[in-house]
């Protein structure tokens, strides 16, 4: 694979400005001139950066990453070329590395709900407006991230599975330090909203059943 031009680089393979890389609260992309830059989810989400939501507790996480295809190019070898740039790497050192890097040993890819959940998020405690008690909570939000395509309908696949994906659901806020502090059972809550977003995300919202 011989690339020539910046120019036909990103024509051709649409990398400037996409997410290729997010760690922690920070991106990685190629910029407009063709070197590897990173800023923070929240600036790159402001700019319409794709692939980043914002949360409901107003912080910011990717949900995916772009990866381009080439020809005779295994995506493998794309992964871990991205991974191996640095800051202020330019566009021909990515190309220098599809081309000589090999790619890592494969392992067992995960299956079933397992690779439609690709992370559920922390829980999130909130009181209602005018609960000033400190020691109480109103409301429970978990947000769980699925993968963007899926061999299924999508939409019928979560009905099959939401008995599992509530079940996990619930252990997350099970295992949560901050709903421990509370000393609550986990039967004292009932789930009272589930929301597929356009990002990709189930909200699920969770209510004290006794107020």
């Amino acid at each position: 694979m011989k690339i020539t031009t910046v120019e036909r680089i990103f024509y051709d393979y649409h990398l400037p400005n996409r997410l290729l890389r997010a760690i922690r609260e920070k991106g990685y992309y190629f910029n407009s001139e063709g070197v590897y830059c990173s800023d923070s989810l929240k600036n790159l989400y402001n700019r319409g950066m794709r692939g980043i939501i914002q949360t409901y507790d107003d912080k910011y996480r990717a949900y995916s990453t772009y990866k381009p295809e080439f020809n005779n190019v295994s995506q493998r070898i794309v992964s871990r070329a991205i991974t191996t740039l640095e800051e202020g790497d330019t566009i021909s050192k990515f190309f220098e590395y599809l081309e000589t890097l090999e790619p890592k040993p494969r392992q067992e890819l995960p299956t079933g709900l397992d690779r439609f959940i690709t992370r559920i998020c922390p829980i999130r405690i909130q009181r209602e407006y005018g609960n000033k008690n400190t020691k109480t909570f109103d409301f429970i939000y978990v947000d769980v991230c699925i993968i963007s395509e899926w061999e299924t309908d999508r939409k019928q696949y979560i009905k099959e599975n939401m008995p599992e994906i509530k079940k996990r659901v619930v252990t997350k806020i099970e295992e949560s330090k901050q709903f421990k502090r509370y000393g609550i059972p986990i039967n004292f809550l009932k789930l009272t909203s589930i929301t597929l977003t356009r990002d990709d995300v189930l909200h699920f919202i969770f209510e004290l059943k006794i107020k």
